[in-house]
């Protein structure tokens, strides 16, 4: 069955089920849009389920006292920090020919879509068809992604209590995926 992204309302709009498995997905977002959280969401909704995840962290961003917040059992998490983006991508695919995942997050932060990347990304989409793991992609190169399931995060509003700031209303918006109508949105 495909893997909740852990937000009821985005699972609807991808079909009612969430990220399909066998397929490279994108979110796409602006930093600060919710992309990670989106992400760890997700994480947290396939552990809940006896899921195996990694995560591979391009930026060494990961913060795993906020992924713990969130529900991940950090134990069951295999967590890899790669040199570049391009050794990210050769692990990611090196750990779905593995075929032990049922969830990968592919973080590479702010490296941008580059020629070689590119091609490496489609050389892990075509991989992933062929595997049962989903390969959940955030950051900058996401949008370029050959991802069979493209998301896009657009902030549309700030959300306050009194004078602080405590979250943020996120449109999201299916872009591709199969048998979805582009353009279906969900509010987060």
């Amino acid at each position: 069955p495909p893997i909740s992204t852990g937000q009821p309302a985005l699972d609807a709009v991808l079909g009612g089920a969430g990220w399909p498995r066998g397929s490279l997905a994108s979110v796409d977002a602006p930093p600060g849009c919710g992309a990670t959280s989106i992400a760890l969401g997700t994480l947290s909704a396939c552990q809940a389920t006896d899921g195996l995840v990694a995560w591979i962290d391009g930026q060494a961003s990961f913060d795993p006292a906020g992924a713990a917040r969130r529900g991940i059992d950090l134990r069951w998490l295999l967590l890899v920090r790669p040199r570049d983006p391009a050794e990210a991508v050769e692990l990611a695919a090196w750990l779905c020919r593995a075929g032990l995942l049922d969830l990968l997050v592919l973080d590479l932060g702010t490296a941008t879509g580059s020629g070689q990347l590119l091609r490496q990304l489609e050389r892990l989409a075509a991989l992933v068809t062929r595997s049962r793991s989903a390969v959940l992609l955030i950051g900058t190169a996401a949008s370029r992604a050959p991802a069979a399931v493209q998301v896009e995060l657009e902030r549309r509003a700030w959300l306050a209590v009194g004078r602080d700031l405590v979250g943020q209303r996120v449109e999201a918006r299916v872009r591709r995926a199969r048998g979805v109508a582009a353009g279906r949105s969900a509010a987060l």
